[in-house]
C-alpha cells in the first residue's frame, strides 16, 4: 500500500521583514530551494535571503493547502502575525534559531482554519 502524500502550506520569514507563503509536498526541500534562490521569484533577490520557514501546516489534499494559502494571503500583516503567534510561532525574525512550528490535522489551529475555509 502506498504511503499517503501530504501537502503543506508554509510561511517564510524573509530577511527584508516580509512574509512569504506557499505550498509544497516536501517542506525541507522547499526551504533549501528558497535559501538557494532557486524557488519562487519573490524569494530570489538577495535582499530577501536568507529566509526561515517559520510554520508548516499539513493537509490531505493540494486543494486544501492552496485554499489555506489563499485565505492567509487575504489577511493584513497584523492578522497574519496574530494567526502565526496563535499557532505557536514565537519569533518572525529570519535569523532566529526558534524551531519551525509544524501543525498537523489534529491541531486546534488546523480545526480553526478548516472552519474558516468552509465558511467562505
Amino acid at each position: 500500500m502506498a504511503s499517503k502524500e501530504w501537502y503543506y502550506f508554509y510561511v517564510l520569514a524573509c530577511r527584508d521583514g516580509s512574509l512569504y507563503t506557499g505550498y509544497t509536498t516536501d517542506p525541507d526541500r522547499r526551504q533549501a530551494q528558497h535559501l538557494a534562490g532557486t524557488a519562487a521569484k519573490y524569494t530570489r533577490p538577495a535582499s530577501r535571503r536568507p529566509n526561515r520557514m517559520v510554520m508548516t501546516k499539513a493537509f490531505s489534499s493540494k486543494s486544501l493547502a492552496m485554499s489555506c494559502e489563499y485565505h492567509f494571503k487575504q489577511l493584513s500583516r497584523q492578522e497574519k502575525e496574530a494567526e502565526l503567534y496563535q499557532a505557536g510561532v514565537v519569533d518572525l525574525n529570519y535569523a532566529s534559531s526558534a524551531a519551525r512550528v509544524d501543525l498537523d490535522c489534529s491541531s486546534p489551529f488546523f480545526m480553526a482554519w478548516q472552519a474558516k475555509i468552509a465558511s467562505k
